[in-house]
């Protein structure tokens, strides 16, 4: 522990006062100087004026200091997103003090008490008060999305003659939500739009059933003739065709697991949970500039949050703000919990995208059976990750026999889940299975989902 670190527990204390550098430093010279006059035999007169003289300093600056009430603090911060810099504002009011000429102000020590999931938090800032605002800031940057909540404000005031300061605590605790890092989402939601785009062919040229009607144009070479509009072409007096576009409104829900093990590191120091939320997110985001209904489901033991059937894009925010603090917690995520939440509130034949682990649902015996009912109504993709650490094990040369039995047991582990991924491929049920991120997975089932329409219930292999 350093001299600083060791002296500052007792320098913030609320409202306490304390000696400077410079009343110790008086107290020193004057007691070199009573050794000295003691040749003289003065050493009496002036010990006594050196104790006056100190005693005088220090109670002028006790005088000059502001009371604590007439100092206060206010607090703002910038939009605290995962992994981004933000500015937090520091503002101490200040009323007129007795001690202090026009223009003059406190050497002041200021530092904010902000929670410790924010790096480069509070650092002490150096400057000097005067009557009326002065403004302090510095730059964080959130490691975890969720909830934080800043606490007390410390300043500390040095007295004109420099001989006393006073440390005061303003209270001033926010809470502050620490948002997902959606910076990337403008540069994937573009890659979803050219995926859309280069299906706009095929989606054109389905049959009238699949998708809904959109306008008539001159028929081409290479169109469908099944698209012909012979009324229209009898009409106009050359061949015209119908043009069909994907059919809005159709319904999408996106189930998050929020079980034990989505709170595995996954990549760059993010949870399986962080990026399965930020893939549900954008999805969510291109289902709803689609014209599409979108419903979210987190649960795990319980339902914890459910938005049902919201339509157009600025609802997004709803969902954001809905999902941004949800943490995997220690529990078994329940199939039947899920289960229960579709068959309940969503009869409508809709996509299901579950982000969850598939090691965690081949420990479930009552998955397949509770994904073979959600599958008579609803088309069901499962999102999950690679189990990195588990594959480094297996992969890994045993040396000894304990080595022998860990990567065995590894061995087994992927040999059960590889198991049940081709239980789940063989009901249809697609299975998708990234290192990294989900979103391009989650686009893809949308993007087919979405040009199938109505029609789309046939049962695919593969993942």
């Amino acid at each position: 522990m350093s001299w600083k670190t060791f002296w500052r527990p007792l320098l913030s204390r609320a409202n306490s006062y304390s000696p400077t550098g410079r009343a110790a430093g008086a107290a020193a010279c004057a007691g070199l100087l009573v050794l000295v006059s003691e040749v003289w035999r003065l050493a009496g007169f002036f010990t006594l004026a050196a104790a006056v003289a100190w005693l005088i300093g220090v109670l002028l600056d006790a005088w000059s200091l502001p009371r604590r009430k007439d100092l206060t603090a206010t607090r703002r911060v910038d939009r605290l997103e995962v992994g981004q810099s933000s500015a937090v504002y520091v503002t101490l009011s200040l009323d007129a003090a007795p001690g202090l000429a026009p223009g003059d102000g406190y050497r002041a020590n200021v530092w904010d008490d902000c929670p410790p999931a924010l790096r480069g938090r509070g650092e002490e800032q150096r400057g000097r008060v005067r009557p009326g605002l002065t403004h302090f800031s510095y730059q964080v940057t959130p490691d975890r999305r969720g909830d934080v909540a800043f606490k007390d404000i410390h300043a500390r005031l040095t007295g004109p003659l420099g001989m006393l300061r006073r440390q005061y605590t303003i209270s001033a605790r926010t809470p502050q939500p620490v948002w997902p890092d959606l910076k990337p989402v403008p540069r994937k939601r573009a890659a979803l739009q050219r995926a859309l785009r280069l299906s706009g062919d095929a989606v054109h040229r389905m049959a009238s059933g699949n998708a809904e009607f959109s306008h008539i144009r001159d028929y081409a070479a290479g169109d469908d003739p099944r698209s012909i509009n012979w009324f229209a072409t009898a009409r106009r007096g050359g061949l015209m065709r119908n043009v069909y576009r994907p059919e809005r409104g159709q319904h999408v829900i996106l189930a998050l697991d929020c079980g034990r093990t989505m709170a595995a590191l996954q990549n760059e120091g993010k949870t399986r949970l962080d990026l399965a939320l930020e893939a549900l997110i954008l999805t969510a985001s291109a289902a709803l500039e689609r014209g599409d209904e979108v419903s979210v489901i987190a649960y795990s033991d319980k339902i914890h949050r459910h938005l049902r059937r919201l339509r157009g894009s600025a609802r997004i925010a709803d969902i954001v703000q809905s999902v941004y603090n949800l943490a995997a917690l220690p529990v078994y995520a329940g199939p039947q919990v899920l289960a229960d939440a579709v068959y309940a509130h969503h009869r409508r034949h809709s996509l299901l995208l579950l982000f969850s682990d598939l090691s965690d649902l081949a420990a479930n015996d009552l998955f397949e059976r509770h994904a073979h009912l959600i599958e008579t109504r609803h088309s069901l993709a499962v999102m999950s990750f690679v189990d990195a650490a588990l594959q480094g094990v297996f992969e890994r040369e045993p040396k000894t026999l304990d080595d022998a039995v860990v990567v065995g047991v590894a061995a087994a582990l992927l040999s059960d889940r590889t198991r049940f991924r081709e239980r789940l491929l063989l009901r249809g049920i697609t299975v998708v299975e990234s290192r990294e991120e989900l979103f391009s997975a989650a686009l893809e089932e949308y993007v087919r989902f979405k040009n199938a329409g109505r029609g789309w219930r046939t049962r695919r292999m593969g993942g």
